[in-house]
């Protein structure tokens, strides 16, 4: 997946220190790939396991991956000094077994007694049989965690590995590292809701044939992962791809620029509106049902008539209003009369060589205090856009309050 290369590489991880820890599960070689993961992150990991995980991968391999010695039974006064010099706790697999001590306050291991003894933010990820997670047991264990204020991820739903199907599976390293990075992060948008549009629509000239673009609609993807790492409620209306977002926010597929108008008007209101949606400005005034067949076109000719769509962002009231405006010349000049006409907070204007990549050189505008300010990003992933237009968004949010 092409994209989460591109999370994992601009992760707020850079630089942290995370503690692994490898709880007894089948599913606990899958840590040596999310170990992999951190790594690529830029983070340092140490791992603490239980005797029964060593029993899945050895420590050796572990130490060689990390260069760091492999906790499993208690030393010294390891079991706090390690856990006090990290940034963040994983717990994954975290068995039923090791969910229950550690919601119950049990350390009678290294493992659950660095859990106790941690001041960081901790996430765990349960991985088990369905009838043991689903077991009222468990469930009670789970929900005091969570009120405790510890993420603990939803497994997914699929084969396990004793042969049955059901709820319980390892989630995705995707789910994964979302939460990691939640946990991580500044949650200034708790309680506020932000609407993103993104990717292209599709304006059809007959049942098979279309107008569009090739926006993929990663740009906004990467506007709602990062409000949604704010902790905002984000809802995602896009005709573009939609990644992993289901994972952490509200999503709504459309396919026109009618569609995408209505869903929304529909979901107004909104604290904060960003508009990253490749929409076409056109659209067919006939559409023809079926095909239309090479013969039928007299002269060799089809001419479509084109009938103008409506400017979605210009019909949208809410205190914060983002745009993006893709520029082939007088950038500026065009960006600025695209932020007075249409009342935006900020335009993001980048020009054609970011369409379909994961870079671009993007200048932010906006009016400070009557005053137009012209951000310049330079060429940057798309990525620390997002994470500027966070930014942007909470201090003028902020100023009003």
């Amino acid at each position: 997946m092409w994209w989460f290369d591109e999370i994992v590489e601009t992760s707020n991880l850079r630089g942290k220190k995370v503690l692994l820890g490898i709880g007894g599960g089948v599913a606990a070689y899958k840590s040596i790939e999310l170990l992999r993961i951190f790594q690529r992150a830029g983070a340092s990991v140490r791992v603490v396991m239980t005797h029964t995980a060593s029993r899945f991968i050895g420590k050796e391999l572990l130490e060689a991956l990390t260069g760091e010695k492999v906790f499993i039974d208690i030393e010294g006064m390891e079991h706090i000094t390690v856990p006090h010099s990290v940034d963040l706790f994983v717990v994954a697999p975290a068995t039923a077994n090791l969910i229950g001590k550690f919601a119950n306050g049990i350390c009678d291991t290294m493992i659950t007694t660095m859990f106790i003894a941690s001041t960081s933010p901790c996430v765990i990820v349960p991985s088990m049989n369905w009838a043991m997670l689903k077991n009222p047991a468990t469930q009670e264990n789970i929900k005091k965690l969570r009120e405790r204020g510890y993420i603990v991820v939803e497994p997914e739903e699929g084969d396990l590995a004793c042969g049955e199907k059901g709820e319980g599976r390892y989630p995705s390293f995707s789910r994964i590292f979302f939460w990691c990075e939640y946990a991580l992060n500044q949650k200034n948008f708790a309680g506020r809701k932000v609407i993103v549009t993104a990717g292209p629509t599709k304006e059809f000239i007959d049942d098979i044939r279309f107008i569009s673009n090739s926006s993929s609609g990663f740009m906004g993807y990467l506007v709602a992962r990062e409000f949604s790492l704010a902790g905002a409620e984000v809802k995602l209306i896009t005709g573009g791809d939609i990644f992993d977002s289901l994972d952490f926010c509200s999503v709504s597929r459309v396919i026109s620029a009618d569609d995408m108008y209505n869903e929304v008007m529909r979901s107004l209101p909104a604290d904060v509106f960003v508009g990253t949606s490749a929409v076409s400005d056109f659209t067919p005034a006939r559409k023809v049902k079926g095909k239309i067949k090479k013969e039928s076109i007299e002269g060799g000719k089809l001419i479509v008539e084109l009938t103008k769509t409506k400017d979605i962002i210009s019909y949208v009231d809410c205190p914060i209003k983002i745009g993006f405006s893709l520029e082939v010349e007088n950038i500026k000049e065009n960006s600025v009369r695209k932020l007075r006409e249409k009342k935006l907070d900020f335009i993001v204007a980048n020009s054609t060589d970011s369409f379909g990549s994961e870079r671009g050189d993007f200048t932010i505008f906006y009016f400070e205090s009557g005053e137009l300010k012209e951000n310049k990003l330079g060429l940057v992933h798309k990525r620390e856009v997002a994470r500027k237009l966070v930014d942007l968004s909470f201090r003028k949010i902020s100023n009003r309050v």
